[in-house]
């Protein structure tokens, strides 16, 4: 466990500390990457103070933490009277961006991408605990149909807001190091996406045939708090994901992001990823020619 990053006289990073086994390590490198995602990076930031980054390592912006951002990723799920199978093929089968184009009547902006989307059972029993309110025999009654379950779910984009929020909390984990507090809401924008797809959701489901449908809400891919950008008074990381503040340290993942789109970011994470490495490579080179 990493717990902490450390920043040499040179303005450049020496080390990082981490324990293994209950004891403290520390390893020196030439290049540092941190790929620990939009919580554990800031933890990790905000831990590493100096005499040069008082608020944290390569916070001279201040943006470090700030523009968390999630998917809203609402279920609607319809119970049919056919035999639906829900966990036969991919579980992501199909998706329809329809409403990925904003349209001038919808009262949003940005907008969301509709897909098919496979609850396996442990988690179709925590929607019908969170959705329908079943417990006991009830939930045990109704797990039985799972065969006539079928299910759509929304990737929905919300908007970058400076008040969500990763800082450190007061309580301290088992390392010594502080724990992460998030503050997060949605934007009214944010909630009138939600609103808009899971009505598209419910007339679909109703238009198949269902005889009822639920909402199982949720969100998914945490994204941001260490921003992508050219000015180092706004943003975190440089086009290439290194540091403004500190050039041997990169942070490579979704936390980069600047907007999470109205869809998964796994391609885009996967692309940022072999482009820095690239970046990082070629440059070695150059520098031994």
């Amino acid at each position: 466990m990493v717990t902490r990053v450390n920043l040499g006289k040179t303005g450049r990073v020496e080390s990082v500390t981490y324990v293994h086994k209950g004891r403290e390590f520390e390893q020196k490198g030439d290049t540092f990457i941190l790929s620990a995602y939009s919580v554990e990076n800031v933890r990790l930031l905000m831990h590493s103070t100096s005499a040069s980054f008082p608020g944290g390592l390569a916070n001279s912006s201040g943006a470090v933490g700030k523009f968390l951002m999630v998917h809203s990723a609402d279920f609607v799920i319809g119970k049919y009277n056919a035999m639906i199978r829900q966990y036969r093929g991919p579980q992501g089968l199909a998706l329809t961006q329809e409403w990925y184009s904003r349209k001038p009547d919808d009262g949003f902006v940005r907008a969301y991408t509709l897909e098919t989307e496979t609850l396996q059972p442990i988690e179709f029993s925590k929607a019908l605990i969170r959705g329908k309110g079943l417990w006991g025999q009830h939930l045990v009654d109704e797990m039985r149909d799972y065969n006539h379950y079928a299910s759509f779910g929304i990737v929905g984009e919300c908007l970058p807001s400076e008040n969500n929020t990763v800082t450190l909390s007061d309580e301290l984990d088992e390392f010594g190091t502080p724990r992460a507090k998030v503050t997060y809401s949605y934007l009214d924008n944010d909630k009138k996406i939600i609103e808009h797809s899971v009505r598209k959701c419910e007339e679909i489901h109703d238009a198949a045939g269902a005889i009822e449908t639920f909402q199982y809400p949720g969100s998914a891919h945490l994204l941001g708090t260490c921003r992508m950008g050219d000015d180092p008074k706004t943003s975190v990381v440089d086009k290439w994901c290194r540091t403004h503040d500190v050039k041997n340290l990169y942070i490579c993942d979704g936390s980069v992001f600047t907007t999470g789109a109205g869809v998964n970011p796994t391609l885009t994470i996967e692309a940022l990823a072999a482009r820095t490495a690239d970046y990082i490579v070629e440059t070695k080179k150059r520098r031994e020619l």
